[in-house]
């Protein structure tokens, strides 16, 4: 078995490249999923998607070539919209109360704040149970406990809505991407620097973070590994790295097939599961702490495809679908929640926190 390539028309994809071996296991044994297609935008291009014999990544084969991916990532892509600064302090009594609420919560993650009132103590264990997702700005878990000190990197920062959260609550941030309108907006809402470029051109200094966060941007790496393996050089000793990717093999790509919105092509060059994710994540060096997955919901998506595709035109965006979609939406989602309750790891996304050892002992390139 092979890649797709000799199957794909050459005239209809003058700027792709075969992906002749998988980055993870080294395979070239392959087995055809989909034929793809850019179907967010709808620019022109057709690839092939397939799956790797030797380990189960998926990769796109064909994809565009190095030069030419950016075509495909215009200002209106999601990461790029115009991001609300932090709001700020002060202001109404109900704006004070959830902001003592806030750093009640925030004080048990370690950052530092006022000195707690004593309503604000007593009541701290239920603001956790209750609020705590509310008090990380919707982030949960993402939120990172507090280093002094600390060092936060976000590779594929987009407008920096996340890493300006985070200079909020006084850790040094850093952002990377590849978007130069998506540098100004994060300049001008939070006054953050971002490298605009290769996270391999950026000048940054080996084992100077504490924290990388890297939601839905692996997927985007053309080398995915050698990447990983950068990140976790940048990385000190007993830093975490939080990875969010698409599941590849979850619950919405199961039900919505070549039509799962999670594909992404050909911005998502690669899909990863979670044995996938597990394996890149060994293979850079990092420790993996817990893994979760969870469900995205995209099935709107699906239908909005599936209506584009027969009308060969594109329709709106977001998806407004009619009441006639309402049922099959309804079954589809209630399929995917009994699927899920019965395979925890079959969610849409992957979540994984992992660990860069104290002490290496393990071999990485020079």
């Amino acid at each position: 078995m092979g890649t797709l390539s000799s199957d794909i028309n050459p005239e209809n994809n003058p700027n792709t490249v075969p992906v002749a071996n998988c980055p993870l296991c080294g395979s070239s044994d392959s087995t055809f999923k989909f034929r793809m297609y850019d179907r967010l935008y709808r620019f022109p291009g057709e690839f092939g998607l397939i799956e790797c014999e030797g380990c189960g990544l998926f990769r796109l084969s064909p994809r565009p070539d190095i030069a030419t991916i950016g075509l495909y990532y215009p200002d209106s892509y999601g990461a790029y919209v115009t991001p609300k600064a932090a709001a700020a302090n002060g202001g109404s009594l109900m704006t004070t109360i959830k902001e003592g609420i806030r750093h009640s919560v925030l004080s048990t993650l370690g950052y530092e704040t006022d000195p707690l009132s004593l309503w604000q103590r007593l009541l701290q264990p239920w603001f956790v149970r209750r609020f705590y997702k509310q008090a990380t700005y919707s982030y949960g878990e993402r939120f990172p406990r507090f280093v002094p000190n600390g060092k936060a990197l976000e590779v594929g920062c987009g407008n920096c809505t996340y890493l300006g959260m985070l200079k909020r609550h006084g850790w040094a941030v850093t952002g990377v991407d590849m978007s130069v309108e998506a540098a100004k907006k994060a300049k001008t809402a939070f006054d953050i620097d971002v490298f605009v470029g290769q996270l391999e051109e950026a000048p940054l200094e080996s084992e100077y973070f504490d924290y990388v966060h890297l939601s839905h941007v692996v997927e985007h790496f053309f080398n995915p590994l050698e990447t990983m393996q950068l990140i976790v050089r940048l990385l000190k000793p007993g830093g975490i790295v939080y990875v969010e990717v698409p599941n590849g093999s979850g619950v919405g790509a199961e039900l919505s097939g070549e039509f799962w919105y999670g594909w992404d092509a050909p911005r998502h060059l690669y899909t990863f599961t979670p044995d996938t994710c597990k394996l890149i994540l060994e293979m850079s060096g990092l420790d993996l702490k817990k893994m979760v997955t969870g469900l995205s919901d995209t099935f709107e998506w699906e239908l909005t495809f599936r209506k584009e595709d027969a009308r060969n035109t594109l329709l709106e965006r977001p998806p407004i679908l009619s009441s006639m979609d309402a049922k099959e939406l309804k079954a589809k989602r209630n399929r995917a929640n009994v699927l899920f309750s019965e395979r925890p790891l079959s969610g849409d996304y992957i979540a994984c926190w992992a660990e860069k050892p104290s002490r290496t002992s393990y071999n990485q390139p020079v």
